[in-house]
């Protein structure tokens, strides 16, 4: 069962390096996190600031994911962006789940670490955008809860995020139109 769920989460964090997402603090390379010590908080990755969405021209005619000029429609690109990270926030739910059960709680912090850096880069600002910053910003507070549960190593406070996030995560994909049955 560990292999299989170290598998997992390689093939989640390949699947985001080789799409640009949830890039780490690294060193030539090779990522350098650590959650020993809350004092340790220099070796964390910087939060990602931007919360910018993509902005499509509505004067541009479009025929499917491509535009009439050829070029690939921002608005689906920024909808298969969106459900490739609900989607990986709801396998890292599951992932974080069974590392918290394990004591990998590095794994478990270098997961979430990553959904909350990609939650802010392409669903913060649509999810604002859709429900208002309050709801957003209450949404991204759960993540990042979780994320100070999994720091602390509190078992029984990651559970309870894990299960708040799962339900969260539903409200979110509904609200955006996009189903997390793949």
């Amino acid at each position: 069962m560990k292999i299989s769920m170290q598998i997992l989460m390689a093939g989640i964090i390949c699947s985001l390096a080789l799409s640009g997402c949830g890039r780490m603090g690294t060193t030539n390379g090779s990522a350098s996190v650590s959650i020993n010590a809350p004092a340790n908080r220099s070796a964390l990755p910087p939060a990602n600031p931007s919360h910018a969405a993509n902005r499509v021209d509505p004067n541009h005619r479009t025929s499917g994911n491509v535009t009439m000029d050829g070029e690939k429609n921002p608005a689906s690109a920024q909808h298969t962006e969106i459900v490739k990270v609900l989607i990986n926030e709801r396998n890292g739910l599951e992932v974080i789940e069974n590392d918290a059960h394990q004591g990998l709680w590095t794994d478990a912090w270098r997961t979430v670490s990553v959904m909350n850096d990609d939650f802010v880069r392409a669903v913060l600002p649509v999810l604002s955008a859709t429900k208002g910053n309050t709801y957003a910003n209450g949404v991204h507070g759960q993540l990042d809860a979780l994320r100070n549960a999994v720091e602390s190593r509190n078992k029984a406070e990651t559970f309870k995020l894990v299960q708040v996030n799962r339900a969260s995560l539903h409200v979110v994909a509904n609200a955006l139109g996009v189903s997390l049955l793949k």
